[in-house]
């Protein structure tokens, strides 16, 4: 698969030696020295070390470059990048290079790259091994233990409308996918659903291994080729941004075309399908997970829904103030860093309580519900609610 529509990535750095245009391309941010991106970057909020920002690894690679400092001394400064995608919205070098206007990234591309070389030299990261561990278990499970949550819905395994839930979802969070099936149920949909999908593969592309995101991508690409999919809804923000800006990297074309929950129950309400008409009388805000407001672009259909909840106040944060945010559980991070890790959430909780709020409404994103759900044990404040559940609340459901 290619790495970055900078096609020089997709050159690996062996032996220590950094490519001619991967230089070029280092020396252009670091001569830029603009800096756009550190307080912006979630883990130099917390480390305040610059490395750890997109700059710094843009410099260290001018620097392994230019025989400063060796390839294996920075092994440990790309765990820092927790992949939330904000730099890239806001590193003027990427705007004027044309990649935000493509929707694509290169500093998360350029971190993942680092990755992928280090595990292809053999000089990998312990911490993610269990990355590969636990995509081979969810190989191994039945069609009855990935398709639990959907009992006693009647789906079939085929149709133009798929909805795509692939392990994680299935097994960690299972009342997020069945609730959007009531949904897309209560408004008419026929759609199906996979019998034995894999991982959509973002653990795998976030801890640089390629060679293994490529397997399942085309695993599930194949399996929603058989089932006739045409749209695929995806009730899990990174597996649909992996499914949105990953597989074209793998395909040439898709045969199917990947939309977000909360984009096609939008659609639904709008054209009257879908009707919210119970009230939720609730106080709460919204988390906009970094999959969808920095990565995908997706922050305005998940707050058009709970304003069409009755007697739901929405006590809204601007997306782009919410740049500055990540719950911590992306990017391999939470694994080489789980004290900044918790931090990040902690701090992130803490923004939604002052707020005074009685819950913060989290959007078909699997990861920081985990990550959430851990944290909040010991300060349940404010409580956390599913955007899935608050809507099949209102839809009767």
């Amino acid at each position: 698969m290619h790495i970055s529509t900078k096609r020089f990535y997709d050159k690996p750095i062996k032996n220590g030696v950094i490519p001619e245009e991967l230089a070029y391309d280092a020396f252009m941010m670091f001569a830029s020295r603009h800096k756009h991106d550190r307080e912006i970057c979630p883990a130099f909020q917390e480390s305040r070390n610059e490395s750890h920002t997109a700059y710094g690894f843009h410099t260290s690679i001018l620097a392994v470059s230019r025989k400063l400092a060796s390839f294996e001394e920075l092994k440990e400064q790309f765990t820092h990048c927790t992949g939330c995608g904000a730099c890239d919205i806001r590193d003027p070098n990427n705007l004027l290079a044309g990649d935000y206007y493509l929707r694509t990234t290169t500093n998360v591309d350029l971190v993942r790259k680092v990755r992928h070389d280090f595990l292809a030299s053999g000089n990998g990261y312990k911490e993610w091994a269990f990355v590969g561990k636990h995509l081979e278990e969810h190989k191994r499970h039945k069609t009855d233990e990935l398709t639990r949550w959907a009992d006693g819905l009647g789906l079939p395994n085929k149709g133009s409308t798929i909805l795509f839930v692939d392990c994680l979802s299935a097994l960690q969070t299972p009342e997020i996918p069945r609730a959007t099936a009531k949904l897309l149920q209560a408004a008419g949909i026929n759609f199906g659903i996979l019998s034995e999908p894999w991982d959509a593969g973002a653990e795998a592309i976030e801890t640089g291994q390629f060679e293994a995101a490529e397997e399942y991508a085309r695993h599930n690409a194949q399996q929603l080729k058989d089932a006739g999919a045409k749209t695929v809804v995806v009730p899990d923000a990174m597996a649909y941004e992996t499914l949105y800006l990953e597989y074209p990297k793998v395909f040439s074309s898709m045969p199917f075309k990947p939309i977000f929950a909360t984009d096609y129950l939008d659609h639904l309400v709008e054209d009257g399908m879908l009707k919210l008409e119970k009230p939720v009388k609730v106080r709460a805000t919204y988390h906009d997970t970094c999959s969808l407001n920095m990565r995908t672009g997706i922050w305005e259909t998940p707050r058009r829904l709970l304003r069409s909840v009755p007697e739901l106040e929405l006590v809204d944060e601007f997306h782009i103030e919410q740049w500055w945010y990540c719950c911590g559980n992306k990017g391999g991070y939470k694994q080489t860093h789980p004290d900044l890790s918790k931090d990040l959430a902690s701090g992130r909780l803490k923004s939604a309580a002052d707020l005074g709020v009685d819950g913060m409404i989290l959007g078909f994103s699997p990861r920081c519900s985990m990550q959430f759900r851990e944290i909040s044990k010991k300060n349940p404040n404010p409580k956390l609610m599913e955007l899935s559940g608050i809507l099949a609340e209102s839809a009767g459901i």
